[in-house]
């Protein structure tokens, strides 16, 4: 497994980030633990194809949800190209729901890779398990009827997630994962 202290801002090309991952160090005992597993380690301390692709997917992922949840208009089935499965169920259900109450986002979240698995074989499919930070502190919900904010003054801006992204064809997709309100998230 490797850790990443590296942050991505939805604006910031996914290539950028390919390079500037290529360039973490493995992680020694000192990495994230949480309920929610955590990745195996990787054998070697560069990045593998397989595991650049996730980390491209992962960041993708982040910048599509955040378009849709943004922009009324955007087309829902965007999410086919970077989820399937549990997390494209969570993200549609969750994307309309906001939607039918005329609920936006405003301001961008910003992503940090923290931990990059090892390229597995799990049921004859290709998988790498990515854990991020996502801090949602430049973010709001407004209500578009009223232009209030939906969100309380206690609400929490740091997210653990543990994503699951598999090879799918030709493409790379988020096929499962969990996440848990922690502050900070990589301690």
């Amino acid at each position: 497994m490797q850790r990443c202290p590296w942050s991505f801002r939805r604006s910031a090309a996914a290539v950028v980030a390919v390079v500037a991952l290529a360039a973490c160090s493995p992680l020694g005992d000192d990495a994230p633990t949480s309920d929610l597993g955590s990745p195996t380690p990787a054998a070697s301390p560069s990045l593998a194809d397989e595991q650049q692709a996730a980390v491209v997917t992962v960041l993708e992922y982040f910048r599509v949800a955040d378009e849709l949840r943004s922009d009324p208009e955007s087309d829902i089935d965007l999410l086919l190209d970077v989820a399937d499965g549990e997390r494209h169920a969570f993200h549609v259900e969750e994307i309309e729901g906001r939607r039918e109450r005329g609920i936006v986002q405003v301001g961008e979240a910003s992503y940090e890779i923290l931990t990059i698995g090892a390229v597995e074989d799990v049921d004859g499919r290709t998988l790498v398990r990515i854990s991020a930070c996502s801090d949602s502190s430049a973010v709001d919900m407004i209500d578009v009827a009223t232009g209030e904010s939906v969100l309380t003054d206690e609400r929490e801006f740091h997210v653990y997630w543990v994503l699951d992204v598999a090879e799918d064809g030709s493409l790379w997709k988020v096929v499962d994962g969990a996440s848990e309100v922690r502050d900070p998230c990589g301690d």
